[in-house]
């Protein structure tokens, strides 16, 4: 292996900022707003101080490029879920800015001149070679390396992509195995794959005078498990660019997860066949995560007690009929279907779940269906 001292890898110790909780919860908030569906609810959208123009996503019926989030030069069949999985959402009410969707299409323009098997790539990768990587050159690049989970991934490419945006960096990924052919080329008329060597260095992320020192440097490797773009809010160098382009923070993982996460053909093709066979004739979908925090350990029969009063308490799920009669199996016909998609590591809590309303009645007669695709 080349020692290619040029080349940094940051490691997201998160040095400068005690963010751990804080990430931990997004993780939580923004898993649950992807599986419910329901965006950014109690949040109220203005403008703050970055630009007063913007259009609010989804409000034209069948706006299949999601108000300009997304790119119109691609070829459709190559990734029908980009087109397809907007009519499986609701509407969403984030307002997207103007500065945004410039940003997307000058770092599309930026992609792919600078992308693999490019005349510029080439002469940026013989210059890592020859440990001259601060040199100044047109490309830059952040390398991202998967660590955790798929969930975390997710987490930390759009983080990384964010700060591609803000950097001016080209963003690519090292694809191994088990990532082979989950999403879409998210960059028309190129890709985001290489594979890489790299040394080893560890340095400070989130400090100012280290980001002078990171942006003289052509190529950086990232690896991170943590949803980190809290941090990028908090380098003031970034702050203007970043409220120009999000005037609500909140929606950074909205607005990039929906422009850069698109399932494969292959993998759309199986969740299409899951969704028509469980959930698509159920009048209302719920999404519930559980899982245990290593910082906050609890049991598995807590964790299930805490999930069945909090939906219930909230009347998001129904309440079991505590007068259950032998005529209980009678169901008025206006009843509402429910379909839970419960995403947990411990299927004992699906199996509790399930049983409990396919064992009991409930108070207002509704059906509640309980389905755990995987217990990855």
């Amino acid at each position: 292996m080349k020692n290619w001292a040029t080349m940094i890898k940051y490691r997201m110790n998160c040095n400068c900022i005690a963010a751990r909780p804080l990430l931990c919860a997004l993780f939580v908030v923004v898993s649950l707003l992807v599986l419910s569906k329901v965006w950014i609810s109690g949040v109220k959208f203005t403008n703050g101080g970055g630009s007063t123009e913007g259009t609010a996503t989804g409000t034209i019926p069948n706006d299949l490029l999601l108000g300009g989030l997304l790119s119109p030069n691609f070829y459709e069949q190559s990734c029908v879920s980009r087109y397809q999985s907007m009519l499986y959402r609701k509407a969403s009410p984030c307002i997207l800015s103007s500065s945004l969707i410039n940003k997307l299409r000058k770092y599309e323009e930026l992609h792919k001149m600078c992308s693999p098997n490019t005349p510029l790539f080439h002469q940026s990768l013989q210059q890592l070679k020859a440990n001259h990587s601060t040199d100044q050159l047109k490309c830059n690049y952040v390398l991202w390396t998967p660590a955790g989970g798929l969930g975390n991934r997710m987490l930390t490419l759009v983080s990384t992509f964010l700060y591609a945006l803000l950097t001016n960096r080209v963003m690519l990924i090292h694809q191994v195995d088990d990532m082979v052919d989950l999403f879409c080329e998210p960059f028309p008329g190129s890709t985001w794959y290489h594979d890489y060597l790299y040394h080893v260095l560890h340095k400070r992320f989130f400090c100012e005078d280290d980001q002078e020192v990171i942006n003289k440097i052509n190529w950086v490797l990232l690896k991170s498990d943590n949803y980190f773009v809290p941090g990028l809010f908090m380098i003031p160098k970034y702050e203007q660019e970043l409220e120009r382009m999000f005037p609500i923070k909140e929606t950074v993982f909205h607005h990039l997860g929906r422009y850069l996460l698109h399932p494969s053909n292959s993998v759309w093709g199986m969740v299409m066949r899951y969704h028509n066979s469980y959930m698509a004739k159920a009048k209302e979908r719920i999404g519930i995560q559980a899982r245990i925090f290593q910082s906050s350990p609890i049991s598995i029969d807590d964790l299930y007690k805490q999930m069945v009063n909090c939906t219930q308490e909230e009347s998001i799920l129904p309440k079991l009929n505590p007068e259950q009669s032998k005529n209980s199996f009678l169901v008025p016909n206006e009843a509402t279907p429910r379909a839970v998609l419960l995403a947990s590591l411990y299927g004992v809590l699906y199996d509790r779940l399930k049983d409990m309303y396919y064992l009991h009645s409930t108070t207002t007669s509704e059906i509640v269906s309980v389905y755990q695709p995987s217990h990855e």
